[in-house]
């Protein structure tokens, strides 16, 4: 069976577990695996089409440090990366969470979008 080692383009804590969370979710297939959270350049507070942006640069910043991969293992790097998004006038928090492997496949897929109060989209814009 081939190892697998997964990395994620952040050490923050939150995303740790989310990553920790969703691999306990596929026991048969990614018991084992070995997940190392690792350090990217991080994007400020990111907005609307950046919040994408900014999943898939970290997906390719972790890949990236993961370094030369052996023949018997499979290499994942992984980009949380959350922000606000406004949709139909109304601003959003949500995050998008992209997924490379190291022969070339990736998907991402959005979380869902919890209305944000005017008031705190006012305090993180300043």
């Amino acid at each position: 069976m081939k190892r697998t080692r997964i990395f994620l383009g952040s050490t923050n804590s939150t995303k740790i577990n989310a990553i920790t969370e969703a691999i306990a979710s596929f026991p048969e297939q990614l018991a084992g695996s070995i997940i190392e959270a690792v350090l990217v350049d991080s994007l400020e507070q990111p907005f609307n089409e950046d919040i994408k942006k900014g999943g898939i640069a970290r997906a390719k910043a972790a890949l990236v440090k993961a370094g030369k991969k052996d023949p018997d293992e499979t290499v994942y790097g992984v980009g949380i990366e959350g922000g606000l998004l406004k949709y139909m006038g109304t601003w959003y928090i949500t995050a998008y969470c992209h997924v490379m492997r190291d022969d070339g496949q990736e998907h991402g897929a959005w979380t869902s979008m919890l209305e944000c109060p005017k008031d705190i989209v006012d305090a993180v814009k300043r």
